[in-house]
């Protein structure tokens, strides 16, 4: 036999769970309705041919010089913490000796 007090607790306690359901259940705010367009736009904006997008070039670069790659990508490694260093100006010459 159940007494009052336990039926008390008992609704109450499944009262704050549903008042506590509800709080999980809130719509999403216009920030989160959002998220995402605006990196999209610029995707496409910064895209000079919109296929691409759709369709990537899978193709391997030839044009390019290996060691000078390497060397580009070490210095932006090391340097990425040096404001000092990595305000100076990166050369990338593709197809030019």
């Amino acid at each position: 036999m159940t007494t009052p007090n336990n039926s008390i607790f008992a609704a109450a306690t499944l009262f704050l769970l549903a008042i506590m359901l509800v709080g999980c259940a809130s719509s999403a705010t216009r920030v989160e309705k959002d998220y995402g367009n605006s990196v999209h736009a610029m995707q496409v904006q910064q895209t000079m041919d919109p296929m691409t997008i759709i369709n990537p070039d899978t193709s391997v670069i030839e044009t390019t010089d290996g060691q000078r790659m390497d060397n580009a990508m070490t210095i932006y490694r090391e340097n990425v913490g040096n404001p000092e260093v990595t305000k100076a100006p990166l050369e990338i010459n593709i197809g030019n000796d």
